[in-house]
């Protein structure tokens, strides 16, 4: 992490200068919200072929010694940290060769008229996006938020877009001041930035397992209930989808799935009939990671012991992607992800946390895994035969869909059409 503030800093001074508006200095004072170091000082100014990073350099080219140069690749591996490998000149262009340029996101925005599609800028025909981040506290003299999610577009619009130099200092107690003119300032103190497509889980405890009573029934596998503590995370707010993943296989970084196989026909349904190797490609591409079991679970269920994402309250129709026995309300297929939004949303936000499609995570699977005791952040056994999956699918019944469910999986079964997955991210 320590390289991140200079990415951050590179990232925004680059947007800055090549589109000195508005909505080009809100952004740049949110992506200066999180922590960098105490008594920084920098410049921002205009740059030709000389480069900090990638994200300083144009499309089709990286940044290798301070200047901005071709490099051909084969696949993402072959291609620094927080590159893409993709098609040379315009990423999503239909060339012959690909080159390494840098991964889009929320630290290295797309011009206007482009949009973020996992990993690379691709026309939209549209306005930039904005940039929403949580925001514990913002004051300014022309608006104040108190615990919100804030989107640039509300901030206040500075006085002036005469921009020839931005200075950004810290001070020792990590309030933030920014100011492009005499009369244009902010200043934030404790902002989480949420990266594009994910929620954050807050670091802390949460209820684990499976405690029986006259209306629950536990599997041994599922108990004892425990108290696990974990460190903050970001995990997808929606399984991964054929399109997203379909990015990924354009530019030869994963594996086509082996059934349900459909991204133009079905871009949001979620992708499934893959292993867990190819999953883990996928989150790896993104710079991301699948979620241990028990993050998957916290972010399920919050830190209050309920039975399902929403609470406590029976499954229907209304909440998640199930057969219910009756109605049948999945058809015995896999919806659009977030159908079920916000009424089968978990307490931070993510969907079809149960129903639509089971999901891998990181663990190996053990039975008496529960009851060995771990409780800081476990990551599972260090061995074993078998990955585990949560979350049940459209083909499950209510009772078999609680967010303590555990399923043990071969990890080389690819050709499951029920199993898919999300991705998770360090703090």
């Amino acid at each position: 992490m320590a390289g991140e503030p200079n990415r951050l800093i590179a990232s925004a001074c680059h947007e800055l200068l090549r589109a000195a508006s508005p909505d080009a200095v809100n952004r740049l004072i949110l992506i200066f919200v999180i922590g960098i170091a105490s008594g920084l000082s920098i410049s921002c100014s205009s740059r030709t072929d000389s480069c900090v990073d990638s994200i300083d350099c144009s499309r089709g080219f990286a940044c290798r010694q301070d200047k901005c140069i071709r490099v051909q690749c084969l696949t993402t591996l072959g291609c620094d940290e927080l590159e893409i490998c993709a098609p040379g000149g315009y990423a999503g262009g239909i060339l012959e060769n690909h080159y390494c340029t840098a991964r889009c996101s929320v630290f290295n925005r797309c011009r206007t008229n482009e949009e973020c599609l996992s990993g690379l800028c691709q026309p939209s025909g549209g306005q930039d996006q904005p940039l929403d981040v949580i925001v514990d506290s913002y004051q300014s003299g022309d608006a104040s938020f108190e615990s919100d999610t804030v989107s640039s577009y509300d901030l206040p619009e500075p006085d002036s877009l005469e921009i020839e130099d931005v200075v950004i200092w810290v001070d020792s107690n990590a309030s933030l001041d920014i100011s492009v003119d005499p009369d244009a300032s902010a200043s934030l103190d404790a902002v989480e930035l949420v990266p594009d497509g994910m929620v954050f889980i807050p670091p802390g405890a949460f209820w684990m397992g499976c405690a029986p009573s006259p209306e629950v029934e536990c599997q041994a596998d599922e108990m004892p209930l425990h108290a696990v503590t974990l460190p903050g995370f970001f995990i997808d707010r929606a399984e991964t989808t054929q399109a997203e993943y379909e990015a990924c296989v354009s530019v030869r970084a994963c594996l086509e799935p082996s059934c349900n196989w459909a991204p133009k026909d079905f871009p949001d349904k979620p992708v499934v009939c893959v292993g867990w190797d190819q999953a883990r490609s996928y989150c790896n591409w993104m710079r991301k990671r699948l979620p241990t079991e028990a993050e998957w679970e916290k972010a399920a269920r919050g830190t209050d012991k309920r039975l399902y994402p929403w609470g406590d309250a029976y499954p229907d129709c209304y909440h998640a992607v199930i057969n219910d026995g009756g109605q049948n309300c999945s058809g015995r297929i896999s919806k659009n992800v977030c159908s079920r939004s916000p009424l089968g949303d978990s307490p931070y936000g993510a969907c079809d946390m149960i129903g639509n499609v089971w999901e891998w995570v990181s663990d190996w699977y053990a039975e008496d895994y529960f009851s060995r005791g771990v409780l800081q952040n476990p990551q599972g056994p260090s061995t074993g035969s078998e990955k585990v999956c949560r979350g049940g699918g459209y083909a499950n019944k209510p009772d078999q869909i609680m967010v303590f469910e555990r399923t043990p999986i071969d990890p080389l079964v690819a050709g499951d059409y029920f199993l898919g997955f999300r991705c998770a991210k360090s703090q």
